[in-house]
Parts: C-alpha cells; sequence; structure tokens
C-alpha cells in the first residue's frame, strides 16, 4: 500500500482463517506449497491453529510441519507488510483450495516392476560412519564444513527434481526446502558457535526437529522421518 502522491509503502496488517479440508491434513506437500507461497511477499507471514495455537513462522516448512495441522482444524493467518492483504488472501484460497492437491487418487504413487522373479535373502547397505562427538575444529571451519555440505546436497536434490516426474519431485522439493530452511540451520550454526562439530550440531537439530515433524497422516506420499534423516546426515558423508 502507498499513500497518494507518494512511493514510500506503507505497513498493514490482515488476518484470516479458514479449514483445512486435505484428509491428510497439513503434511509434507501442502506445507511446501504453503511456505512457498508465502515467500514470494515481504510481509511477514504468521500461522497457527485455532484462535489460542502459538504463533509460527509461515515461511518456515519446519515450523509449518511441527504444528502438526490435521483435517478438520482451523487455520489462522496473521501478516505484516506492504502486501499483508494479498499475502493472508492467497494463502486463505490456497488452503480452500486443498492445496491444489487433487482427487486421492492423484495423490496415488504407481508402482512399476523393475526386474522379474523373486529372491530372499538379507540385505546390507553399508555406509561410513559419522562422528557426532568430540574435536577441537575451529567453530569457523565447522561452520563451512556444514555450508559446503548442505550446499552440495542442496545441488544433489535439484538434480533430481529435473529428472522426477511430479509425484517424486514434490517429495524431493519438501527436502530441498527442509535444508535451506534458516530455522533449521541458523540453531546448527549457533551451537557450533558454542564449540559444537559440525556433525554434532547437525545431528541434534535435525533430530530435534525431526521429532517435531512426525506426521499424523497415512498419506504415502508424505516424507517419513526416517526418510529426512537420511537426506540431512547425507550432508555430513561430503
Amino acid at each position: 500500500m502507498t499513500n497518494p502522491g507518494s512511493s514510500i509503502a506503507v505497513n498493514e496488517a490482515a488476518e484470516g482463517a479458514a479449514v483445512i479440508n486435505n484428509h491428510s491434513g497439513l503434511h509434507a506437500r501442502p506445507a511446501v506449497k504453503l511456505t512457498k507461497l508465502a515467500k514470494r511477499f515481504s510481509a511477514a507471514v504468521r500461522m497457527r491453529i485455532g484462535p489460542q495455537g502459538d504463533w509460527v513462522d509461515a515461511k518456515s516448512v519446519v515450523k509449518v510441519m511441527g504444528m502438526r495441522a490435521a483435517a478438520g482444524e482451523m487455520l489462522y493467518f496473521s501478516a505484516d507488510g506492504p502486501d499483508a492483504a494479498s499475502a493472508v488472501h492467497a494463502l486463505l484460497e490456497l488452503t480452500r483450495r486443498d492445496f491444489d492437491e487433487g482427487s486421492p487418487a492423484e495423490r496415488q504413487f504407481k508402482g512399476q516392476v523393475a526386474s522379474s522373479g523373486f529372491a530372499v535373502g538379507v540385505i546390507v547397505r553399508p555406509a561410513r560412519a559419522i562422528a557426532v562427538h568430540g574435536g577441537t575444529i575451529e567453530p569457523k571451519i565447522s561452520r563451512s564444513q556444514l555450508e559446503r555440505a548442505i550446499a552440495s546436497a542442496s545441488r544433489d536434490l535439484e538434480r533430481l527434481l529435473t529428472a522426477s516426474d511430479r509425484m517424486a519431485s514434490e517429495i524431493l522439493e519438501f527436502q530441498l526446502e527442509f535444508l535451506k530452511d534458516t530455522k533449521l540451520t541458523e540453531p546448527a550454526f549457533e551451537a557450533i558457535a558454542q564449540g559444537s562439530t559440525a556433525a554434532e550440531a547437525w545431528t541434534r537439530t535435525v533430530d530435534r526437529n525431526l521429532r517435531v515433524t512426525v506426521l499424523r497422516t497415512t498419506n504415502t506420499s508424505a516424507p517419513e522421518p526416517a526418510t529426512l534423516r537420511t537426506c540431512a546426515t547425507g550432508c555430513l558423508r561430503r
């Protein structure tokens, strides 16, 4: 909003509420769509469940997933900034459109046989161990290591996105947004500044946030915590 005859933006405030109609609640794909939409606006955008819930940053996929909003619950949005009204209107419309999810049939994966045959046995997946505790690396070196690891993992995900179909790309996009979320990375950098190694800071921060993003849903398209942990700890093996 601007004053007549002036180019100076005037902050505004806006609020609104809408019911979650998605039968799986605000799981991974809707959370990514919602946060990406919120990021398009310069206004600060918050959201909560119900009129008495705790406000969270609507631009953080970690915080939005941590709400564990279920079907039938009311989402409240609040925004402050020059485009606050537009931001709230867009988020309300997205929620009312069921986050553009389509029908339940459209949200299911279709399996494809890779090779015929039958086999029985034990599968062993070797993995390089991650040293979580100990070490006297300088904080600036540990921070640089973690920054490079996250950047490398993000590039890998972006490459996979370009070669994936729509359904798979939406899951990969959640993992990518998860890695880039400052609500996840900043606590890890703070822990490093206080003396933790990159591995220790990242592992603890990820585990703490994964505990609050356990999904209340049976939707098969939503990444499980184990999947997110694999994506996150993969950074430490770079």
